[in-house]
């Protein structure tokens, strides 16, 4: 990832397990709480 790049994150695919957060290289992804989306 060039230094200009942003994390994208597919919503529909994130189980929330922050494996994203723990391999970036660039610390560049925190992992936050959020209300469950309703329909869940």
């Amino acid at each position: 990832m060039s230094a200009k790049a942003l994390p994208e994150v597919t919503p529909d695919r994130c189980t929330g397990c922050a494996q994203c957060a723990v391999v970036c290289p660039f610390n560049a992804i925190d992992m936050v709480r959020v209300a469950p989306r309703s329909g869940c």
